[in-house]
Parts: C-alpha cells; sequence; structure tokens
C-alpha cells in the first residue's frame, strides 16, 4: 500500500464513518418522537380510561340509589297509615312492638 493509497482509504472510510453517524443521529431522534408521543398516547388513554371508569362507578352509584328509594317507597306504600307511629321502624303500626319507641315513649 503505497501512501497515496491509504490517504485515499482513509479519506473514503471517513466519509463512510460520517454517514454513519448521522444515520444513526436520525434514528434515535426518531425514535426520541417515538418514545415522546407513545408516552403522550399513554398518558391521553390513562386518562381517558380513569374518566370513563368514574362516570361507570358513578352511573351504577345512581343505579342503586334509586334501586333503595324504590324499595323504600314500595314499603311505604304497603304499611297502613293508621295506628301509632313506631320511631324504631319508622312505620305506622298498632302500638304493640315491644322494641319500638312510640310518642308515648317520648
Amino acid at each position: 500500500m503505497g501512501n497515496s493509497e491509504t490517504l485515499a482509504h482513509g479519506v473514503h472510510h471517513g466519509r463512510y464513518d460520517r454517514q454513519k453517524f448521522i444515520e444513526m443521529e436520525n434514528q434515535f431522534k426518531a425514535f426520541t418522537v417515538f418514545v415522546a408521543y407513545l408516552g403522550g398516547l399513554l398518558t391521553g388513554a390513562k386518562a381517558i380510561i380513569r374518566a370513563t371508569s368514574l362516570f361507570i362507578v358513578g352511573f351504577i352509584g345512581l343505579l342503586a340509589e334509586g334501586a333503595l328509594t324504590s324499595e323504600d317507597d314500595a314499603n311505604s306504600e304497603k304499611s297502613d297509615l293508621t295506628g301509632d307511629y313506631n320511631f324504631r321502624t319508622r312505620k305506622f303500626d298498632n302500638g304493640t312492638d315491644p322494641y319500638g319507641w312510640y310518642e308515648d315513649d317520648l
């Protein structure tokens, strides 16, 4: 190998290394952008899942509250509104409940 061949080979090899370096740098930048995008996407997905779950829990709670209210209304419709009010059961009865609290007991 002569001096001119070594110099030519070194220049060619240096240009190739620079192109490889630029290509690797561009790949790294693209990967960094992708990771940032993926992080934002996951953050958005978590927010959507959290909001949806809160909505579903609230809706189920609303349905459960409605069912309890309907049950209480049904019991009050079945009870007789005559007699003495029993404060323990919150219903009117004939006043003979041994554990009941009536107006006379107050």
